[in-house]
This record gives structure tokens, C-alpha cells and sequence, in this order.
């Protein structure tokens, strides 16, 4: 692990603050010092062994940096991978921790999301128990999540190993798209979880479908994620429509999923829907380390031809063997046969 003396540590977070970067690990002395996706910092003796992770992507984070044994406490949500199930369930989310438990477990590191609100933060500090941050859901935020989280189980050359895996998939993914023009670009509407409820350029969707080679027809809107009109998809005419299903969702729930969005008034007469590129996909590939999955059907879905040789599948099949030891993997998207 490399280390800085004191001064130039300073030197080094003045410089990775003034470009704009929201955190800048550093060790000294066995303590390391993180500053967080929400710009808090925090000192922690090293070696880190006991964690409250109260985040579904960020305990995936852990397990594939091989230190899911130090986890003694999670959310409800996190059920992936299995091993995870064994552990007390102590929040909700981020959003909801569960004070006392989390205190009986005796954690050095609480880890959460940015659900997470700052009275929440200040208990946990008032108990000498520090906290750390990550927004997993920002695909431009990942590779510094993945590397702040690997120096805080000292397991970076494990984590350069993820960053490695991820960014060959998305230069792949950059490689393909070159010379791509705007009139190539195929419009997308992008649903969350309830009709017409959509994202903006302001969202963490935005990056991908654009990385894929796609134009999001609600990026111009105010908030991250609006709700629009069915009217408003309708005048816009999406030639390719991406709908969003729970984590752990079946292959009968995508399709009921679909099945309801094809026939609603709005979409139904889109070139999307009458083209049946109509897809859906689960949030399993679609936030955090997987989320280079999601990118890859994004990409195959807008440009079938140039991605014809791409399976994803078997991408994210090799991404689980490698990194959790997961022979085989369920479905994520629906219809799969694209």
C-alpha cells in the first residue's frame, strides 16, 4: 500500500479537490483517511473488520473484492450474493438504519448510500463509529467507489482487477461507436418504476444511454428523474423504449412488465413498440459493478448490427465466476433472445 507523509497528502487533496473529484483516499501511519462521496471525511484505524454495509451495490462492491466475511450487518435489499442472506438484516436502506442494532453489532465502518441523511451520520459519529458514503448509482463515480472501498479492506490490487474488467467492457463498447453520428443516434425512452416516470440528462441513466450510442428524448427536462405525459413520449416517437423491473424479477414479472407497457395509450403507437424493441431490465445490471452488463445490452439494443458479435450474457456469466464464483446466472433482461 503506498504511503504519503503528511504534506504531501495535503498537497494531494488540495489538487484532487480543485479538479473536481469528490474523494481522496489516503494513508498514513495505519490510519486511512477517505473523504466520501458527500465530501465528509473520515480517519479509520487499519485493518478494518468489522462493517455495516446498508447498501445492496456497495456490498456487492465488498463480496467481490473478496472481503464479504468482514460484513456483519445489511439492508433488506442486499440479497445478492447468496452468502450475504446469512447476515442480520439492521435497515431497511440507507435511508432507514435501525440505531441500536447496528450499535450491538460493534462496527468499525458503517458503509451506506446516499440515502443516508446526516442526522443519521452524527449519531453514528457520537458513537465514535465512522461513516462512509458512496453514490454506487453514479456510473461516473464507480471506478473512485471501487477504489475508496478497496483501500478500505487493503484489497487494491483487487480492485484495480474490477476497475480492469469494467473499462475494457465499456472501451469495447466506446470502440464500436466510433465515428457515430447524431443522426444515427436512436431515440430511447428510459421508464423507472410506474408509467411515464423518466430521467433527464441530470440522472445517472443519462451516461449510459448516451455511452451506448443512444438519444434520451427526456434529457432536457428539470429533475433527475420527471414524470412526462403520455403525450410527450408520444410527439417524440421513441424508436426504442427501456423499462426498468425490481432486482431478483422473473422472467414472468418482465414480461407482464412489457406486457402492459406495449398495450398502454402513448406508447403502443411509438415505432418503438411497433418495431418490438421493447425491453426490459432488472436493476441486477443495471447500478453498481454489473452495471457494465446493463451498458452492454444498451448498446446491443440501440445497434444491433455493430453489437452482433457481443453477448452479454456470457459477459456477465464471466463476471460473476471471476469476481463471486457464480457458475451461472438468471436472466436480467426481457426478451433475452436479443
Amino acid at each position: 500500500m503506498v504511503r504519503y507523509s503528511n504534506g504531501l497528502c495535503l498537497i494531494l487533496v488540495g489538487l484532487f479537490l480543485f479538479t473536481g473529484l469528490l474523494a481522496v483516499p489516503a494513508v498514513a501511519g495505519g490510519m486511512l483517511t477517505i473523504i466520501d462521496y458527500d465530501g465528509f471525511k473520515s480517519a479509520l484505524d487499519l485493518p478494518i473488520q468489522r462493517i455495516v454495509c446498508l447498501s445492496p451495490s456497495l456490498n456487492q462492491i465488498l463480496y467481490a473484492l473478496d472481503a464479504g466475511e468482514r460484513i456483519v450487518g445489511r439492508d433488506s435489499k442486499s440479497q445478492f450474493p447468496l452468502e450475504v442472506l446469512s447476515l442480520p438484516v439492521v435497515a431497511k436502506s440507507s435511508h432507514s438504519p435501525q440505531i441500536e442494532a447496528i450499535l450491538e453489532l460493534k462496527p468499525d465502518l458503517i458503509i451506506a448510500d446516499t440515502m443516508l441523511g446526516d442526522d443519521h451520520r452524527k449519531k453514528f459519529n457520537q458513537f465514535n463509529i465512522p461513516v462512509v458514503v458512496e453514490r454506487p448509482s453514479d456510473p461516473e463515480r464507480l471506478f473512485q467507489t471501487i477504489r475508496n472501498l478497496a483501500l478500505l479492506v487493503e484489497k487494491e490490487e483487487r480492485g484495480e482487477e474490477l476497475i480492469s474488467f469494467i473499462s475494457n467492457y465499456e472501451e469495447l463498447i466506446k470502440s464500436k461507436l466510433v465515428g457515430l453520428n447524431e443522426g444515427e443516434r436512436p431515440k430511447v425512452y428510459w421508464e423507472w418504476n410506474k408509467p411515464y416516470k423518466s430521467a433527464s440528462a441530470a440522472s445517472s441513466v443519462h451516461p449510459r444511454i448516451n455511452l451506448a450510442g443512444g438519444k434520451n428524448i427526456c434529457a432536457e427536462l428539470e429533475g433527475r428523474y420527471p414524470v412526462v405525459s403520455r403525450e410527450y413520449v408520444w410527439a417524440r416517437n421513441p424508436q426504442v423504449i427501456i423499462l426498468m423491473a425490481g432486482r431478483g424479477s422473473s422472467v414472468e414479472e418482465m414480461q407482464v412488465v412489457r406486457e402492459k407497457a406495449v398495450q398502454r395509450t402513448g406508447l403502443k403507437e411509438t415505432t418503438a413498440v411497433k418495431e418490438q424493441r421493447v425491453y426490459v431490465i432488472t436493476w441486477d445490471v443495471h447500478n453498481g459493478l454489473p452495471s457494465v452488463i446493463g451498458s452492454l445490452y444498451y448498446a446491443k439494443w440501440f445497434h444491433p448490427a455493430l453489437f452482433a458479435d457481443i453477448e452479454p450474457a456470457r459477459v456477465y456469466a464471466e463476471l460473476l465466476s471471476k469476481f463471486f464464483k457464480i457458475k451461472e446466472a438468471n436472466p436480467c433482461v426481457y426478451p433475452f433472445n436479443h
